[in-house]
């Protein structure tokens, strides 16, 4: 009689036995018709041709006379295929087993290198919107090419190592580089400031003919600019829309603007007309009613004063400079006030 031994207690058994008449464990059917008690892996093979790291590949397997299949250590006995993520070099191992014996079989897996990008960048790191720039691109593995935009339509760039665009402001580019799985890329931001272009939308004032001192406010609109210079005085505006002057004297004031990159200009001109020059002497006195021996000379009075607006100069307020600058501006509004009534 033919015997079979148990791989639990190691009794042997009929060969046509059901159990060990030992420990009781179940043999196979295959173990009763005397076939071969040896499991046997006969292929196990990926169905991929190309696969990179990250690719999900499917193996495949032909097993005989086996009652568990393991895959790494997974149990796959229900299953002909498995579906694998890629890690790298790496060597599977699948074990067959049955009521007696296992066995093993190795395969392994060499993913073709992932796509690399060796060079993306711009001719210039800062651009003003609209302008044209040259993007170099270079890489390695790399089976499809897209320059991508946040705004743009998407570029094909598999075939080119440099490209010329006109960017716009806030508009960000990426490279992307795929491997011949399409699921498998890398991508790369251009490291690019686009800025707004530059514009004078107006430099303005609200009067152009003033008297001497008279306050005027002027006025700008401007876009893109991140530094706003006023002349003459070399005034830093930058956080203003709007400033107040007093000219002594004709002026032209000039609005100078910039980015970083460029600056524009504007001008505007205010033409003062000056007030009048009164030559006296003032005497020590201790009150205001001493003023009235104030000797004045009126001879360089311009003969048309209304033509000065004066009026207007004689009701403004007085400035609160010390007692004599008060009386000297006192004396000035009173005699020329005497002479054109």
């Amino acid at each position: 009689m033919t015997i079979k031994k148990c791989s639990r207690c190691y009794t042997d058994n009929p060969i046509i036995a059901s159990y060990c008449r030992h420990c009781g464990y179940k043999f196979s059917e295959e173990s009763k018709q005397g076939k071969s008690s040896s499991p046997i892996i006969h292929e196990i093979q990926v169905m991929s041709d190309f696969y990179t790291i990250g690719s999900f590949v499917d193996i495949m397997w032909n097993v005989s006379n086996a009652t568990t299949i393991l895959l790494n250590g997974e149990n796959v006995t229900n299953h002909d295929s498995y579906e694998y993520q890629v890690k790298g070099d790496e060597t599977l191992e699948m074990t067959a087993m049955n009521d007696l014996l296992a066995t093993r079989k190795h395969i392994k897996l060499s993913p073709h290198p992932l796509p690399v990008i060796v060079k993306f960048a711009a001719s210039r790191s800062k651009v003003e919107a609209g302008s044209e720039i040259t993007i170099h691109i270079e890489y390695k593995h790399a089976d499809r090419v897209t320059l991508q935009s946040n705004i743009s339509p998407n570029l094909e760039v598999s075939k080119k190592k440099s490209i010329k665009v006109c960017p716009k402001h806030g508009e960000i580019f990426t490279l992307v580089c795929y491997s011949k799985d399409p699921n498998i890329f890398v991508k790369k931001e251009l490291e690019l400031n686009v800025l707004e272009t530059l514009e004078i939308g107006s430099f303005e004032v609200d009067r152009q003919n003033v008297i001497e001192s008279e306050p005027v406010t002027l006025r700008w609109a401007v876009q893109g600019a991140n530094k706003i210079i006023l002349r003459p005085g070399e005034i830093d505006v930058s956080n203003l829309s709007a400033v107040e002057v007093r000219p002594s004297r004709s002026t032209t004031y000039w609005l100078e603007v910039s980015n970083g990159l460029k600056s524009k200009t504007k001008t505007l001109s205010i033409s003062v007309q000056q007030i009048p020059k009164l030559n006296y002497e003032i005497p020590k006195f201790s009150t205001i009613d001493a003023l009235s021996s104030v000797k004045l000379d009126l001879t360089n009075l311009p003969l048309n004063l209304w033509e000065l607006r004066v009026d207007k100069w004689l009701f403004s307020p007085l400035k609160q400079t010390g007692f004599l600058h008060l009386v000297e501006q006192w004396i000035n509004k009173f005699s020329i006030s005497n002479r054109i009534k």
